[in-house]
C-alpha cells in the first residue's frame, strides 16, 4: 500500500512536473530534430554515394578496413561522380521549384501538416532508395527530384511555426538553437552512415535515416500546434508571455494567404538582399555537403568511414557557436549596448566572411590534416553568422 502511494505520487509529481514546463521547450526540440534530420537527408545520400562510386580499398589508418567488400551486403556500381552531381543537380532543382511556393502554402494551410508531410514522404522516399537504387539511375534522379520537392517546402513551414512561438525576449536563442540542428546535421549524418555503410550494409545509412524521417513526421504531427493560441494545455503563465512578446501569428487560412503583398515583396531592397545572403551561405553549405566527402574520397583516398568521421568534426564546433553567439547577442541587444540591425549585420560579417577565404584556401593544401583544421575553423566562425542569418530571414520582427 504505501509503495502504491509512492507510486502514485511520484506520478503525480511527474506529470505535475510535465505540465508546468512551457511548451515552446517542445516546439523548440522538436524543431531541432527536424532540422537535425531534415538536413541530415543530404549527407546521408552523399556518403552513400561516395562508398558506392569508389573503390574501398583505401590505405587510410583512420579506421579499419570497410569489412562489407565483397559481401552481400556491399554494392559497387559502375557510375561516375558526374552521375553523382546529376542526382544531386535534381534535388536542388527540386528544393528551389518548392521554396516560395511552400511559404504560400505555409500560410494557406497548416505549417505543422506542410512540414510533417514533407518530412514523412523524404523518409519514405529513403526507405524505396534503399532498395531500388541499384537498379536504375533514373529511378535514383526521380526521388531525389521529388525529396527536392518535399524538403524545399520544410524551411519556410518551420521558420512560421517558429515565428509564433519565439518570444520577443527569446529570439535570437530559440532561432540559434533550432538551427544548430542543420549544421549538427552534418555531424551526426557523417558518423552514421559512414560507420553503418562501412560495417553493416551499404544502404543501412538510408534505412535509418529513412525510419527515423518517417517516426519524426508523426510525433510532429500528433504533438505540435500551429500558434500558442492554438494548443489546448497551454499555461497561464506561457499565455501571458504571448500576449506581452509574441508576434500574434494568425492561423492559416485562404485569406491569410491572399493578403500576401507580393509587389512589396519583390520590390524591397532588404529582401533582395537577404535573397542574396541567402544564396551565397547556402551555396557554400551545400558545397560543404554534397562536395568536401568526395574532395576527400577522391584527393587523398580516404574511406567512407574515415571521412564520415573526419566530416563530422567542424559542424560541432559550428553549433556550438550559433548557440553561444544568439545567446550573446539577445544580451546585447537587450542590454541597448547595440541595436537589434547592427547586431545582426555583424553576426554575418564577422561569420561569413572569413569562412568565404579559408574555404577557398582548402583547395590548395597537401594533406588532409591541414583540410580538416581549415575546415573546424571556417565552419566555427560561421556559427556567428548563423543565429544572425535565421534572425534576418526566419522571423518576423
Amino acid at each position: 500500500m504505501k509503495g502504491e502511494q509512492i507510486g502514485n505520487i511520484s506520478s503525480g509529481g511527474l506529470l505535475q512536473y510535465t505540465m508546468s514546463v512551457p511548451k515552446r521547450v517542445s516546439v523548440v526540440l522538436l524543431s531541432f530534430l527536424c532540422f537535425l534530420i531534415l538536413f541530415g537527408f543530404r549527407t546521408v545520400f552523399t556518403m552513400v554515394m561516395v562508398y558506392v562510386i569508389i573503390d574501398n580499398d583505401s590505405d587510410d589508418v583512420t579506421f579499419v578496413e570497410c569489412n562489407l567488400n565483397g559481401t552481400a551486403y556491399d554494392l559497387h556500381l559502375d557510375w561516375s561522380v558526374a552521375t553523382s552531381q546529376y542526382f544531386n543537380t535534381a534535388y536542388f532543382v527540386g528544393y528551389v521549384i518548392t521554396q516560395v511556393p511552400g511559404g504560400f502554402l505555409a500560410l494557406r494551410f497548416s505549417p505543422t501538416k506542410i512540414l510533417g508531410g514533407s518530412i514523412f514522404l523524404s523518409g519514405s522516399c529513403f526507405l524505396v532508395l534503399a532498395f531500388l537504387m541499384p537498379y536504375s539511375t533514373m529511378i535514383v534522379f526521380a526521388i531525389r527530384f521529388i525529396q527536392g520537392l518535399a524538403e524545399g517546402m520544410c524551411q519556410p513551414a518551420l521558420s512560421a511555426i517558429l515565428s509564433a512561438w519565439a518570444p520577443v525576449s527569446e529570439r535570437a536563442g530559440i532561432v540559434g538553437f533550432s538551427y544548430s540542428g542543420v549544421y549538427l546535421s552534418t555531424t551526426l549524418a557523417s558518423v552514421v552512415t559512414g560507420v553503418a555503410t562501412c560495417y553493416i550494409s551499404w544502404n543501412a545509412g538510408l534505412l535509418i535515416y529513412g525510419t527515423l524521417g518517417v517516426v519524426l513526421s508523426i510525433i510532429w504531427l500528433c504533438t505540435i500546434y500551429e500558434t500558442p493560441e492554438q494548443h489546448p494545455r497551454l499555461s497561464e503563465k506561457e499565455r501571458r508571455v504571448y500576449e506581452e512578446e509574441g508576434a500574434n501569428m494568425q492561423k492559416a487560412s485562404a485569406v491569410k494567404a491572399k493578403s500576401i503583398p507580393w509587389k512589396g515583396i519583390f520590390t524591397s531592397l532588404p529582401v533582395w538582399a537577404l535573397l542574396l545572403a541567402n544564396v551565397t551561405r547556402s551555396w557554400v553549405f551545400a558545397t560543404m555537403v554534397t562536395e568536401i566527402p568526395q574532395y576527400f574520397a577522391d584527393v587523398f583516398a580516404l574511406s567512407v568511414a574515415t571521412i564520415g568521421f573526419l566530416t563530422s568534426i567542424p559542424p560541432i564546433l559550428m553549433s556550438v557557436f550559433i548557440v553561444l553567439s544568439g545567446i550573446l547577442m539577445d544580451k546585447l541587444i537587450k542590454k541597448k549596448k547595440i541595436s537589434t540591425t547592427a547586431g545582426r549585420k555583424l553576426s554575418l560579417l564577422v561569420g561569413f566572411g572569413p569562412e568565404a577565404v579559408i574555404v577557398i584556401a582548402v583547395g590548395f593544401v597537401k594533406n588532409y590534416t591541414a583540410a580538416i583544421i581549415l575546415l573546424i575553423i571556417a565552419e566555427g566562425l560561421a556559427g556567428f553568422g548563423i543565429a544572425g542569418q535565421g534572425e534576418l530571414h526566419g522571423l518576423p520582427g
